[in-house]
């Protein structure tokens, strides 16, 4: 059943995709678990939630139409007050508001990878990717980025792969598949 609200046009396109994550001390994570489990089930909150004793890690979607009674929730946990959640921008997100994200404009969002960091500074491409996995201790896995020749090279990659990705995957090009996929909205 939770697959096919997944696969739904209109369930896939009225949430937002999260990731959030933060270390603390849990010292009953089954008792943590079942507590947002209950929680996240009433919300129509779906993906994957990590839970163990150093803390927490969810790449999750939340129904746009619950986000703020989501983030209440959220931080009516003590141990979760300030948690920082990373929204995705996706594809066919008509309510998307560059101003809320330093006036990108949805199609220069979609054509790269931006990041906006906690004091405003703006990263973009693989270095987002470089500073996901840095906060989550796989920064190893970016190393490459830091050689210069190797850097040039996977940056002409990302560029070429950022520009043409959803021809490459099968996908409809943004303006198709905006258009097609909320014409199904309305």
């Amino acid at each position: 059943m939770v697959e096919q609200r997944i696969r739904n046009d209109f369930f896939r396109s009225s949430v937002f995709k999260n990731l959030l994550y933060k270390y603390f001390l849990i010292p009953d994570p089954e008792e943590f678990r079942d507590k947002l489990y209950v929680h996240f089930n009433e919300l129509n909150v779906y993906g994957r939630v990590y839970i163990a004793k150093e803390g927490i890690n969810a790449q999750i979607s939340i129904p746009v139409h619950l986000w703020n009674v989501f983030e209440s929730l959220l931080y009516s946990f003590k141990s979760l007050n300030n948690i920082r959640i990373n929204k995705a921008i996706e594809e066919c997100q008509s309510d998307y508001d560059p101003t809320k994200y330093q006036n990108i404009s949805y199609e220069k969002a979609m054509s790269n990878l931006h990041g906006i960091l906690h004091n405003g500074n703006l990263i973009q491409g693989l270095d987002v990717l470089a500073y996901a996995y840095q906060l989550v201790g796989l920064g190893w896995v970016y190393f490459p980025i830091k050689i210069p020749i190797i850097s040039n090279l996977l940056k002409i990659f990302y560029s070429f792969w950022a520009k043409y990705r959803l021809k490459i995957t099968g996908r409809n090009l943004l303006e198709i598949s905006c258009d097609s996929d909320c014409k199904e909205l309305i």
